[in-house]
């Protein structure tokens, strides 16, 4: 099931907003993939983009996590940390054993989910607290 753009998942940061955009773009691409039986071709390019959006995305929004002194800052940060850290983990899986239907499922399941649930817990905090500053 493709992942929708709502207002659940809008920060009110026009750039940060963006940027969540690209990345449902991205997972939806996988997602088509999948469904045309090309999933395993889509794993490569989706694991480089993940690699360059965690670097750029999150240094942006951990920045204004901390301009604003949001109280999540440290959780949203662990977060990020956790992410990484399982982008590794299926980037290895990947260089070891090649792509799969199980890890484009693995890469939908424990990234994309992952990350739709991270915007509308944390990332919303971020765009709460700036409207009130």
């Amino acid at each position: 099931m493709a992942y929708v753009w709502s207002d659940s998942l809008a920060t009110g940061n026009p750039c940060m907003d963006l940027e969540h955009r690209t990345l449902l773009e991205q997972v939806n691409r996988l997602l088509g993939a999948m469904r045309e039986g090309r999933g395993k071709d889509a794993i490569e390019p989706m694991l480089a983009f993940l690699a360059r959006y965690a670097d750029e995305h999150f240094r942006h929004e951990e920045a204004a996590f901390a301009r604003l002194d949001c109280p999540v800052k440290l959780e949203n940060a662990r977060e990020h940390a956790q992410f990484r850290k399982t982008l590794a983990e299926l980037q290895a899986r990947y260089a070891r054993d090649g792509g799969s239907a199980a890890l484009s499922i693995d890469l939908k399941n424990r990234l994309g989910d992952w990350l739709v649930s991270h915007i509308q817990r944390l990332d919303r905090e971020l765009g709460a607290m700036a409207r009130a500053a």
